[in-house]
Parts: structure tokens; C-alpha cells; sequence
């Protein structure tokens, strides 16, 4: 009897979108990692990554709401 190797499971469900528009609360702030700079007049249209998110729990940047 021959072995038939297991096919890959698919997600069929689509993933989650992780881009968020942020901006900064108070003055520049530069991302560490993508050197994107946030400031509170413009947002952006980012991946919430770990630096993100440790900033924006710090209250230094912030979810914009359509």
C-alpha cells in the first residue's frame, strides 16, 4: 500500500486586514524599524507591528476611525 502524502489545509477564510490608519498625538514620531514618521496633522495607512502597537498602548500614536 503506497502512502499518499496529505495535501496542504487551506484557509478559505480571508485574513484580517492589520493596516490601520494612525497618527501621532503629540509632535514627530519616527518608526524604529520603517523609519515612517507619524505626525498628528497627517495619518497613515500602516501595519500595526510591534513597535506600533507598543505605541499606540503608550498613547504617544492613534487609531484613526473612518
Amino acid at each position: 500500500m503506497t502512502k499518499v502524502p496529505n495535501a496542504p489545509i487551506k484557509d478559505s477564510a480571508p485574513k484580517a486586514d492589520t493596516r490601520k490608519r494612525v497618527r501621532a498625538v503629540h509632535g514627530t514620531l519616527r518608526h524604529l524599524f520603517t523609519n515612517e514618521v507619524f505626525t498628528p496633522d497627517s495619518d497613515k495607512k500602516v501595519e500595526i507591528d510591534s513597535f506600533v502597537q507598543s505605541q499606540i498602548d503608550a498613547g504617544k500614536l492613534e487609531i484613526v476611525n473612518d
